[in-house]
């Protein structure tokens, strides 16, 4: 019997060695096998759109790969227009060992998704012990393995992300058969999964042009852009901002505060609202009608109301003779600012030359006379019974008087000069059926003649 001895007792064994062999190699490729199983059975490419991905981990720096694929970035950060479908997540960093090693997650347009990464030294994790069982009893647990419950064992990290996967389809097969019904549910936001609140949180908003409104999750805050808003607490946020006469692009932004310290920018371009009527100019020139230029452009006298463009418009007023020129005007419209009047007023030439105007009859009804000096109204329906109008500090040369008497007019052209009074009267002449008004300049008289002439006068003194 010697060539069938069975040995006992220490020295080597290989069926121990093929077993450990075995194992080694399971370790190394089953994960392996299973995360390409999942990268392309799994993956939707289907979807359209992009998304937002923000990726955390405990240790700062890590490489972000999607798919297997270098990102160019690191955690912490958010990555913006991802494509949308299911993605496979990992990091890398030299040295560590992250847990878990790969997430499944499913990128929709339009939302943000959260994930979170803890990375271990490799040498702080517990190396696994060695084998040391003898066959039989390798072969004994295995049978008892076997027998056990399926919820009693043990459990890989592989398997759990392929059970993640499985549970993902299920939950989008369900959001399809959702999509077919008439009623269209909108998803609540979500706030990352913590009980832990955050410090040190800043949002800068900016809007271009500045001075909006800042409104957060639909309620004004009080405060305009351009502000820097601080120590908001975990959550998910959307901002807006409101200008009058203007339109937001884009109308919405969301931000999503998951950590300590965060900071983020929001950023919009304001944008004239064409739908709104265009902006007035009104412009009116005292106490004399006179010509008015709009940029340049003679648009009317003594009063105009306007349609103008947004920006500056440039108001200027014609010379008017014994009048000082109401300097030119810059009215700014904005689509806070529509309507905009703007006065010219024209101020007198003062001189050292007197005007009177007397009618030659003793009076006559003032209720329908008016007079008129260079086309500035110094009298009007003065009342009952009219007996002579003194003009002073009048400008010396040539002025135009117009006399409008009922329903009769006149005009003269007169020759002042300082230090005297030039005196003139009307009267209304009938020849037959036929009335007409008659101007008379007489001759320049001194102020003392006229204090003869007029002392037993009600005279209406001007300037």
């Amino acid at each position: 019997m010697a060539g069938k001895m069975k040995s006992f007792g220490p020295g080597p064994r290989p069926y121990r060695a093929v077993a450990d062999t075995i194992m080694r190699l399971l370790r190394i490729f089953l994960p392996i096998a299973i995360i390409g199983i999942a990268f392309y059975v799994l993956i939707d490419r289907t979807q359209t759109g992009t998304g937002n991905l923000q990726i955390l981990s405990n240790v700062k720096g890590a490489e972000i790969l999607i798919d297997g694929i270098q990102s160019g970035a690191k955690t912490d950060t958010t990555l913006s227009a991802i494509i949308a479908g299911r993605k496979l997540i990992t990091i890398q960093k030299e040295g560590y060992k992250a847990e878990p090693e790969v997430v499944l997650v499913n990128v929709k347009p339009d939302s943000s998704v959260f994930v979170r990464f803890t990375l271990f030294l490799i040498d702080t994790i517990p190396a696994p012990e060695e084998d040391t069982l003898e066959i039989p009893e390798v072969e004994r647990l295995a049978s008892i393995e076997q027998n056990l419950p399926e919820e009693s064992l043990p459990r890989t990290a592989s398997q759990s992300y392929l059970e993640e996967a499985q549970q993902l389809i299920a939950a989008e097969e369900e959001e399809a058969l959702a999509a077919d019904e008439t009623v269209v549910r909108t998803p609540e936001p979500q706030t990352p999964p913590t009980s832990e609140d955050i410090k040190g949180t800043s949002v800068r908003v900016t809007s271009n042009p500045d001075d909006a409104e800042i409104i957060i999750n639909d309620d004004s805050t009080g405060y305009r852009t351009n502000r820097t808003l601080q120590d908001l607490s975990r959550g998910t946020y959307y901002f807006k901002i409101s200008k009058k006469g203007y339109v937001a692009k884009p109308e919405v932004v969301r931000i999503d505060l998951t950590r300590d310290f965060q900071s983020e920018i929001v950023a919009f371009e304001l944008f004239v609202d064409e739908s709104l009527p265009p902006p007035k100019l009104t412009v009116i020139t005292e106490p004399i009608a006179a010509n008015i230029l709009v940029n340049g452009k003679p648009v009317g006298k003594g009063r105009i109301v306007m349609d103008v463009n947004l920006g500056k418009s440039v108001i200027e007023f014609s010379s008017v003779e014994g009048y000082l020129t109401p300097l030119a005007q810059t009215a700014v419209f904005s689509p806070e600012t529509t309507a905009i009047a703007v006065v010219g007023t024209y101020k007198r030439i003062e001189g050292k030359a007197q005007l009177a105007v007397l009618p030659r009859s003793k009076t006559v009804p003032g209720d329908e006379l008016r007079i008129l000096v260079d086309n500035d109204l110094i009298v009007e329906n003065p009342g009952e019974e009219f007996q002579g109008i003194l003009m002073h500090k009048m400008l010396s040369g040539k002025r135009l008087l117009r006399v409008e008497f009922q329903d009769l007019t006149k005009d003269v052209h007169v020759e002042l000069t300082d230090d005297n009074m030039t005196l003139v009267t009307f009267t209304v002449e009938s020849f037959l059926s036929t009335q007409r008004l008659r101007l008379r300049v007489e001759d320049t008289i001194t102020p003392k003649a006229w204090e003869k002439r007029s002392r037993r006068l009600t005279i209406i003194e001007k300037y």
